[in-house]
């Protein structure tokens, strides 16, 4: 059996906090020009790059189409978009 590699090992969760970081700013910038609304844009971010990694597995699992992925994107942004 494999053990799990410590977090700060972890390739895949150093990725996915980097693209958080990134995405956060973006995040917040959008907030600052008044194009965004939100209270805690680090879990916003988190949120988003976690609903992306769950479509691809889906696509992967479930095959969903391109459309319904383009759908699932546009409610998540809507809730961001002023």
């Amino acid at each position: 059996m494999s053990e799990n590699l410590p977090v700060e090992k972890n390739i895949m969760k150093s990725s996915f906090d980097k693209t958080v970081d990134e995405l956060t700013g973006l995040i917040d910038a959008g907030i600052e020009n008044g194009e965004f609304v939100n209270d805690d844009s680090r879990i916003t971010a988190a949120n988003i790059m976690l609903i992306c990694e769950g479509l691809k597995a889906a696509v992967r699992t479930m095959g969903l189409s391109e459309e319904t992925v383009n759908e699932q994107l546009s409610y998540l942004w809507g809730g961001l978009l002023v």
